[in-house]
């Protein structure tokens, strides 16, 4: 199995293909799920947190990671109508949609019910404002 991931040095190719129609590899490859970026860890603060996955918890893993990195991540303020998210999702934004609001529609699917109906109601807004958090490179030491 090959799992295609873009590199921190390559983030400007996220989400294009990597080998050639032709390539031999490509029957190996899996389609990219972006839950993932939920669950890579590169040890530092903003990074998610460290999980253990394997073959018999992995759908439920990954699904945990991405309710927990969005829920930790994902500001939303309706006085301004601000969306504030991790740099992962500008970094990997073709990843998670085609566009911000396919993003926004993939990032509502793993917030809690009133987090949910906050971000429909900015959404609504024609000049909604779509922010990205600093990115905390420091070692993560817990």
């Amino acid at each position: 199995m090959i799992l295609l991931i873009t590199t921190a040095d390559n983030r400007k190719n996220a989400g294009k293909r990597q080998f050639k129609n032709e390539d031999p590899r490509l029957q190996y490859c899996i389609p990219l799920d972006p839950r993932i970026h939920f669950a890579l860890v590169c040890g530092a603060k903003s990074c998610p947190p460290i999980r253990i996955f394997t073959q018999k918890n992995c759908e439920r893993a990954l699904q945990r990671a991405a309710e927990g990195f969005c829920r930790n991540n994902v500001e939303l303020d309706t006085d301004h109508n601000t969306i504030t998210l991790s740099k992962i999702f500008e970094w990997y934004e073709q990843d998670f949609g085609a566009n911000t609001r396919e993003m926004l529609e993939y990032i509502a699917q793993f917030l809690e019910v009133d987090q949910q109906n906050k971000l429909y109601q900015i959404m609504q807004v024609p000049k909604l404002k779509v922010r990205y958090m600093e990115y905390d490179w420091s070692v993560n030491s817990q």
